[in-house]
């Protein structure tokens, strides 16, 4: 049998990495990517691949070049995760990574955060889990709430809007971005901030992220 090379990446997304372990999971961009593969680091889990598509929209792309890749690395590849942003809607993220694994002929799980078996099995995450809109800096900015600086955030914010000065329809990142020009380094992105120490893995705001990196680790098609 002749193996294809891998398809070629659009030009607006970095390449793929190089597939070298059986899990993998994708995500939106390099910040999800630097923060999973922390969490990865803090779990001690070393059976989870993440890999960065480069924006929501180039999933389908990507999942081919995975695919493609893990035959000509000599992967066999047992599970893909996918993990995406809420933003507007959550229902209609989860749809839009299900038409992108539907595009690739991978099995289709019934609801974020469940198991979808074949060869490979898939499985899909929407954060905030438990809203209907958001995004990681949401979880990230939970996790630090209770800090003094996310007091002074919340009376800024709060001015902002009282001001009529509130221009972002993202509160959850503009609240991140905030407190992390309280920090040492106030320029890194939500990733980088991971690496330095600045949002406590254990939080209970990230619960649903380990058990998604449990349920790629450990399930057994």
């Amino acid at each position: 049998m002749t193996v294809q090379p891998p398809p070629s990446p659009p030009a607006d997304r970095p390449p793929a990495a190089k597939v070298n372990k059986p899990r993998v999971v994708a995500v939106e961009g390099g910040d999800d990517s630097r923060f999973l593969e922390r969490m990865l680091s803090h779990m001690g889990e070393m059976r989870v691949q993440v890999m960065n598509i480069g924006g929501k929209g180039n999933l389908s792309a990507y999942l081919a070049t995975i695919r493609a890749d893990a035959v000509t690395s000599g992967v066999d590849l047992s599970f893909i995760g996918v993990v995406r942003d809420a933003d507007d809607d959550k229902r209609s993220a989860f749809q839009a990574a299900c038409a992108a694994l539907s595009s690739n002929a991978l099995p289709i799980p019934a609801a974020p955060g469940e198991i979808a078996s074949g060869s490979p099995s898939t499985a899909v995450l929407i954060l905030p889990a438990d809203r209907e809109t958001g995004s990681l800096e949401d979880l990230v900015w939970e996790s630090v709430r209770d800090q003094p600086a996310a007091r002074c955030v919340e009376g800024y914010i709060a001015c902002l809007k009282r001001t009529g000065a509130m221009e972002s329809h993202k509160e959850g990142k503009a609240r991140v971005h905030a407190y992390l020009a309280s920090k040492n380094d106030p320029a890194v992105s939500v990733g980088l901030a991971a690496d330095k120490g600045y949002w406590p893995l254990d939080s209970l705001a990230f619960d649903s992220i380990r058990r998604f990196i449990k349920l790629v680790a450990e399930h057994v098609s």
